[in-house]
Order: C-alpha cells, then sequence, then structure tokens
C-alpha cells in the first residue's frame, strides 16, 4: 500500500515476498529461527509487515540448551558427571 512522506507517494517492494514458502513454510522457518534466538518476535513481525508489539525485541533461548557452566554452587559436583 503506498504511503504519503513529506508530499511524495512512496511505495515499498519487497522481492523476499515473492521468493517465500507458503505459510506453513515461512512458520517453520520463523519457529526454527525465534527458538535458537536468531530472530525476536518483533523481527518476525517486520518481516510479515506487521506491527511490533510492546516487549517483542527481546531475544530468547531454550532453558534446556544452557551452559552447564558455572554451574549453582548448591548442586553437588557429581550431578555434572
Amino acid at each position: 500500500m503506498p504511503r504519503l512522506v513529506g508530499g511524495e507517494v512512496h511505495y515499498k517492494h519487497v522481492v523476499e515476498g515473492i521468493l517465500r514458502a507458503d505459510a506453513a513454510g515461512r512458520g517453520a522457518f520463523y519457529r526454527e529461527m525465534f527458538n535458537i534466538g536468531a530472530f525476536s518476535i518483533n523481527e518476525i513481525r517486520q518481516l510479515e509487515d506487521k506491527d511490533p508489539i510492546e516487549g517483542g525485541d527481546i531475544h530468547l533461548v531454550s532453558m534446556n540448551m544452557t551452559s552447564l557452566r558455572p554451574l549453582p554452587r548448591s548442586l553437588p559436583s557429581s550431578a555434572i558427571e
């Protein structure tokens, strides 16, 4: 949709849209990128031409993929072997 900026009409051409997969393919790609912390929610929303949401710029990773070091001192050393 054209946008009026300073009295001029601006068009946005997104060539990625032509190359995009179907909705299921995009969803799988975005889910994977989000799950590994490569994309934030707002980055995905931007790629889909949607407005950002508050708090959506945080990059998240799964807790089960964090490093075992450093471990809390309360765990016995045998727990990491």
